[in-house]
């Protein structure tokens, strides 16, 4: 499945199917997340092209985020691809506790990996608010349109 994204992103035969790149990229994140019940880490630790992986964590419930492992988190913030770093990052701070993200802040900043500045801005303010407060963000920002990128 992730080979068949990859042909279709380097403009294989498939994109004779009619449908744009990015219909595609989520029809197979979505048979991905399907295929993988119950493996989301093990899926989201293998190579796949960037707007798979991106598409795949649309798919992934804040309940299967919560449970990833640190070296996964870890491995998404630190991704090339900015969407695939934000989208993580959101998902995070909406699954964990205030105290499991600051311990997640502080291990970011000592890896010896380079940091993003938004990933620090993301876990810093979950850290900081209430769940009810950081909903009231994200709300906002669904309403407006806003990339967690673009802040």
């Amino acid at each position: 499945m992730i080979s068949l994204a990859e042909r279709r992103r380097t403009g294989s035969m498939l994109s004779n199917l009619g449908a744009s790149a990015a219909q595609w990229n989520r029809a197979v994140a979505g048979a991905l997340h399907k295929l993988a019940s119950g493996r989301v880490e093990e899926l989201l630790n293998k190579e796949m092209p960037e707007e798979v992986k991106f598409e795949l964590l649309n798919f992934v419930t804040l309940s299967e985020f919560s449970v990833l492992g640190d070296d996964t988190i870890l491995q998404l913030f630190g991704d090339k691809n900015d969407r695939v770093r934000a989208n993580a990052v959101l998902k995070y701070v909406q699954s964990k506790k205030k105290a499991e993200t600051k311990r997640m802040l502080n291990l970011y900043l000592d890896r010896p990996a380079g940091v993003y500045y938004n990933i620090v801005f993301w876990l810093d303010l979950g850290a900081s608010l209430t769940i009810k407060e950081l909903n009231v963000i994200f709300r906002h920002m669904r309403k407006h349109a806003i990339s967690p990128d673009a802040i």
